[in-house]
């Protein structure tokens, strides 16, 4: 689905692209997991003017950093 990244400004374009009639995508935030996992904060501003804050989890592959798609936190068990 999505292609590599190897610097945040083909970061911004590919996520533009995936997110289709975007007029802008700003990174808020971005939570580390691990080395070679990080979770993105964004604000997709819609050319329709709607807005939306997804949280996005992006994986380093080799060298590239890839969407691996939408973060959900894990679940803490019931005590």
């Amino acid at each position: 689905m999505a292609k590599g990244w190897n610097d945040e400004a083909e970061m911004r374009n590919q996520l533009t692209m995936d997110f289709g009639r975007t007029k802008r995508i700003r990174i808020l935030r971005k939570d580390m997991l691990s080395e070679n996992e990080v979770v993105l904060s964004l604000l997709v501003e819609h050319e329709n003017g709607e807005n939306e804050t997804p949280r996005m989890r992006v994986e380093r592959i080799g060298n590239e950093w890839k969407l691996a798609g939408n973060y959900r936190p894990p679940t803490q068990p019931m005590p």
